[in-house]
């Protein structure tokens, strides 16, 4: 009898220690998303820069910092209260670029986006299968929007959303949309 008790408790003492010694599976991690997504809206001057380019994802980037900067930002550079954004991207075959102007004279609020002067163009595609038709303007009517969120002048951080409808006549596709934009800047 002592000995079939002696042997029911090794067996049951294996039995615990293999237990114990396999690993217990856990839920399978949940698979990450590779999809490229619109920068986060922040106000720390991530600086970044995207938007939708008729529901195509924009995010400004370069693959070669000699040839395209992927962010360009000034305010009160130029001229008092003119702030100046680009955002520009380069892949092997398209170069193109979102830029808009406005006066931001109010601090955080929405503004119009300035259509005069020189610089009525809003986007500009360079590919090597169009390159006859690339510059989009602004309307003198539809006027772009722009949403100053964030202001630091101390910091210099400028924080915002932005869209706009531009035009070409001369171009297949005459209307380029750009809906959603968001930017976290140092200037």
């Amino acid at each position: 009898m002592k000995q079939l008790l002696l042997l029911m408790c090794l067996c049951f003492s294996i039995a615990s220690i293999n237990t114990a010694c396999h690993k217990i599976k856990a839920n399978p991690a949940e698979p990450i998303d590779l999809t490229p997504k619109l920068p986060q809206a922040t106000h720390i001057g991530a600086n970044t820069f995207g938007c939708y380019i008729n529901g195509a994802l924009f995010i400004a980037q370069s693959n070669n910092y000699n040839k395209v900067i992927p962010i360009y930002c000034s305010y009160n550079k130029i001229s008092e209260n003119e702030l100046r954004i680009q955002g520009s991207r380069l892949n092997d075959s398209v170069r193109d670029n979102v830029r808009f102007i406005a006066f931001i004279d109010k601090g955080v609020g929405a503004y119009e986006m300035d259509v005069t002067g020189d610089n009525q163009d809003g986007y500009n595609i360079y590919t090597t299968d169009s390159i006859w038709c690339f510059d989009y303007n602004f309307s003198l009517t539809e006027k772009g929007m722009l949403d100053i969120t964030f202001l630091d002048t101390v910091d210099r951080i400028i924080s915002g959303n932005f869209q706009m409808q531009l035009y070409n006549e001369d171009c297949p596709l005459k209307i380029v949309s750009i809906t959603d934009g968001r930017f976290d800047l140092k200037y």
